[in-house]
């Protein structure tokens, strides 16, 4: 048994946004201080719930239920744009990863998966030396049940 499908996931999900966003750079976790002005992170995860109380009657045994959410953050900025304009660039890129994940398949053919969603975004204004930017942070809720 695999104890989690989160690499398996985030990897896909890398792989998803990167083809349906030519051009756009895509990363796997904070890769630093390399970043476009266009980017999306795929990147931590939260919500495995293993610090929650134990029942007594299970223990020692291994819970094959999986919760979780992926991080994904959005970045839209270019030199002399507007706010607006920042904030329409941000809706595409995030209309994208929606688009991506609302296909047929919403276990993203990752095995033991039984379901992905898109949470809502939460928008950031962004002043730059010469421009506006808006950040969108956002996460994909996985389900899945380890085999």
């Amino acid at each position: 048994m695999r104890p989690t499908t989160y690499p398996a996931v985030k990897r896909r999900l890398r792989t998803l946004l990167t083809d349906a966003l030519p051009g756009v750079q895509v990363e796997y976790g904070d890769p630093g201080a390399f970043l476009e002005q266009e980017y999306l992170i795929v990147g931590d995860m939260a919500g495995l719930g293993e610090l929650e109380e134990q029942d007594w009657a299970t223990i020692g045994a291994y819970s094959k239920d999986e919760a979780y959410a992926i991080a994904v953050s959005i970045w839209a900025g270019a030199p002399d744009q507007t706010q607006e304009e920042a904030d329409v660039r941000a809706e595409e890129l995030f209309s994208a990863l929606f688009d991506a994940l609302a296909g047929d398949d919403l276990t993203l053919g990752v095995p033991g998966v039984l379901k992905v969603e898109l949470a809502r975004g939460q928008y950031y204004d962004q002043r730059q030396d010469h421009g506006h930017a808006t950040q969108v942070d956002t996460a994909v809720r996985v389900s899945a049940y380890l085999t």
